[in-house]
């Protein structure tokens, strides 16, 4: 999840998304996903845009298993 839309090399805005429960039980809409460029040399897929959420998270699972780890 990734709160900073400047961040998507590319974005697929939709609402066919749910929303997820942040802190304190808080529903936070998911506006879209797609491709984040999160350090110059490291491109991550697959991430919700949740526009909300104050930190970002990564699947480590997810991860590894898109990059043959």
């Amino acid at each position: 999840m990734f709160s900073i839309k400047q961040k998507f090399v590319s974005l697929n805005l939709s609402n066919k998304f749910l929303s997820v429960n942040i802190a304190d039980d808080i529903q936070s809409p998911v506006l879209g996903n797609d491709e984040v460029q999160a350090t110059l040399f490291l491109s991550l897929t697959d991430f919700l845009y949740v526009p909300t959420f104050r930190v970002s998270l990564l699947s480590v699972s997810q991860f590894t298993k898109h990059n043959n780890c």
